[in-house]
């Protein structure tokens, strides 16, 4: 069942064998900013060490969630920014 982030509605993985592009959004939970960067796992096979660098370069927490990367803090413009850097495109 597809849900939405911030408007945007992003298919069910398990019945798109193409890859999804990558989208970094911000997230307000509980009076709390909350960064989500969705589909990355369909890009990146390793997502422990993605999510334990960005943790560590902008020193906030995070988890994995359904291949789906979850930082404290907005640090949209930031995670934007390192993703291309390490060569990966955004939209």
């Amino acid at each position: 069942m597809p849900f939405t982030i911030g408007g945007d509605w992003i298919p069910d993985l398990s019945q798109t064998p193409a890859k999804l592009p990558i989208k970094v959004v911000k997230e307000k939970r509980r009076g709390s900013y909350v960064t989500l960067v969705v589909n990355i796992g369909q890009h990146q096979p390793d997502l422990k060490k993605m999510c334990s660098a960005l943790k560590q370069r902008f020193a906030c927490g995070g988890s994995i969630k359904q291949e789906t990367l979850e930082l404290q803090g907005d640090q949209v413009e930031n995670v934007k920014a390192y993703l291309k850097e390490i060569g990966l495109k955004i939209k």
